[in-house]
């Protein structure tokens, strides 16, 4: 039996950082992340705004995968990064922008399990294509958090949308948000 009053701490182990950061296109959000120590940039299909900050010598020299052009090539590096060796891992990794992620990852789960029809997927509310995509989401964003155990900053960048808040006690009003589908937002919320 364990005895518990011997097996508590007082001092809590530090775990690096997970940080959303979300503004519009062109705010400084890649160029922020090029700051980091040892940044590796995973960007999105059509996310190429690291490569054009460095083509200008606007940003350090940073680290990047090319753009992924599918939710699988992002799955295989992020697999990659979790199994490196500890000189080979980078001690911060961006993902240049998960709203651009999302979109990869309802596309291959339209293509696979409804056969590319995106009626099929949104189907009766789109239940079974969005808790799909849940499911994997929350996969993914595990294995970030075992990459982020290993001692690397997670850095996820999203581009910004504007939403009504309804208020239930007055007058609604607008927010900032991530541009991220509802339903793969909240888990995104928690990991950070």
């Amino acid at each position: 039996m364990t005895d518990w009053l011997k097996a508590r701490k007082k001092k809590a182990t530090r775990r690096p950082d997970v940080i959303v950061l979300h503004g519009v296109e062109g705010s400084g959000k890649t160029s922020f992340a090029a700051q980091f120590t040892d940044a590796t940039v995973a960007m999105s299909e059509n996310e190429t705004g690291l490569i054009t900050l460095a083509s200008k010598g606007l940003i350090p020299e940073t680290a990047y995968f090319p753009p992924f052009d599918n939710w699988l090539n992002n799955i295989e590096a992020t697999k990659q990064v979790l199994v490196a060796d500890d000189k080979d891992r980078p001690r911060t990794l961006v993902y240049d922008t998960i709203n651009g992620f999302a979109s990869a990852l309802v596309n291959h789960v339209c293509e696979r399990d409804f056969d590319g029809d995106m009626g099929k997927f949104l189907a009766y509310g789109g239940r079974a294509g969005w808790g799909t995509c849940f499911t994997l989401w929350v996969e993914w964003l595990s294995m970030l958090d075992a990459i982020r155990s290993k001692g690397t900053t997670i850095l996820l960048l999203a581009h910004t949308m504007t939403k009504t808040f309804k208020n239930p006690e007055g007058p609604d009003y607008d927010i900032y948000t991530p541009d991220v589908p509802d339903a793969l937002l909240s888990p995104v919320k928690k990991f950070a």
